[in-house]
C-alpha cells in the first residue's frame, strides 16, 4: 500500500490523521491557522516538507553535501532545532521538547526518541507525517541532485542569490487573502467566515478545484471564440471532473 492509500480518506475528509498509536497529526481549520499566525504555521509546516536541497547554501558553509543527506537526516536536525517551539497546532498535546537522538537498536538508524513517553518518530513516521502535511497544505517538496561539481556550485550560487532577493523582503500573509478571494468566487458556496471553518486541505482542494474549472471556462470560451484550435487541447484539461493539481 502507497503512503497516500493511509492518508488518503483523512485528507479528503479534513479529519486528523493517525501516524501511529502514539501520533497523532492535526488538520487544522483555516481560522486556527490565522489565529495562530500564518508565518509561525508555515514555519512548523515546513520543518516536516523541508528537504536537505532547500538547506544547500547553509549546509555548504559547514562543509557538508546536501546530496550526502536524506530529507530525514536533514528533519531530525530541524525538528531538534525547534522543539521548544509551541507545536500543538499540528501535533496536539504530543510533548515534543524532551525528544532527543538515538539509535534504533533494530534499524541501527538514528532516530527521534521521546525519553519520557517513548514516543519515537522513525523514517516511516515521518514520511507519513511529511507526505501528509504536504499534501494536506498544498506544499511541493523540493529536490535537486547535481550531475558533476561544476552544477553543483552552481546551483548552491543560484540559491545563494535567491537568498539574498529574499533577506530583506517582509512576510506577506497569503491565506486571508485567499480566503476573501475564494469566498468572492463564483461557484464557492461559502462566505468569508463560512470558509474560515473549513479544514485546510478541503479549502485547498476547492481553491485547486475553483482553478481548474476556471481554466476550463477560459479554454471552452476560445474554442467557441475560434481563437484556440480544440484538437490541440491536452484531453486532462477537457476533463473538469478530474482530479486537481
Amino acid at each position: 500500500m502507497e503512503l497516500r492509500e493511509m492518508y488518503e480518506p483523512s485528507l479528503m475528509m479534513g479529519e486528523d490523521f493517525p501516524i501511529n498509536d502514539k501520533i497523532m497529526v492535526r488538520m487544522p481549520t483555516v481560522g486556527e491557522i490565522i489565529r495562530f499566525g500564518e508565518k509561525k504555521y508555515f514555519s512548523l509546516v515546513y520543518l516536516f516538507c523541508s528537504t536537505s536541497s532547500d538547506y544547500k547554501v547553509q549546509l555548504d558553509s559547514i562543509g557538508v553535501d546536501w546530496q550526502d543527506l536524506s530529507d530525514f537526516d536533514m528533519f531530525r536536525q530541524l525538528f531538534i532545532g525547534n522543539k521548544d517551539q509551541d507545536m500543538s497546532i499540528l501535533l496536539g498535546d504530543l510533548d515534543t521538547k524532551n525528544f532527543v537522538m538515538a539509535k534504533d537498536n533494530k534499524t541501527e538508524e538514528i532516530v527521534l526518541v521521546n525519553k519520557k513517553t517513548g514516543v519515537v518518530i522513525d523514517r516511516l513516521a515521518y514520511d507519513l507525517m511529511s507526505e501528509y502535511l504536504c499534501a494536506a497544505n498544498g506544499v511541493e517538496k523540493h529536490s535537486e541532485r547535481a550531475a558533476n561539481k561544476a552544477t553543483r556550485q552552481a546551483l548552491i550560487e543560484e540559491a545563494k542569490d535567491k537568498m539574498e532577493l529574499q533577506k530583506n523582503k517582509p512576510y506577506e500573509s497569503h491565506l486571508a487573502e485567499l480566503v476573501l478571494s475564494m469566498a468572492c468566487v463564483q461557484g464557492f458556496k461559502a462566505d468569508y467566515f463560512q470558509a474560515m471553518k473549513y479544514p485546510v486541505s478541503v479549502f485547498m482542494n476547492h481553491v485547486r478545484k475553483v482553478q481548474q474549472i476556471k481554466n476550463y471556462d477560459n479554454t471552452m470560451h476560445g474554442v467557441y471564440a475560434g481563437t484556440v484550435e480544440f484538437g490541440k487541447i491536452p484531453k486532462s484539461q477537457l476533463d473538469w471532473t478530474s482530479k486537481a493539481k
